[in-house]
């Protein structure tokens, strides 16, 4: 499953945070346009973070520790 795909249905899940940017705000160009809105989102909720080398990597797919890192971000989010 990709970063993105994962943020996605993060951000299904919630249902409360829904934004749209016009813009693509990323350093990536490889971002889906399926995925903007809940990348964004979860980026700037704080649950979705960027890689050391200022992309995101959307594309890329999601490692067991960055699944429970954003799980774990998520979780945190909701029970505030």
């Amino acid at each position: 499953m990709s970063r993105a795909m994962f943020a996605q249905i993060l951000c299904n899940f919630d249902g409360e945070h829904t934004e749209s940017f016009v813009a693509n705000p990323f350093d990536d160009d490889q971002i889906a346009v399926w995925a903007y809105d809940a990348t964004y989102v979860m980026q700037k909720a704080g649950i979705l973070n960027g890689l050391p080398d200022s992309r995101f990597a959307l594309a890329a797919t999601a490692s067991r520790a960055e699944v429970v890192q954003m799980f774990k971000n998520f979780m945190e989010m909701v029970i505030k």
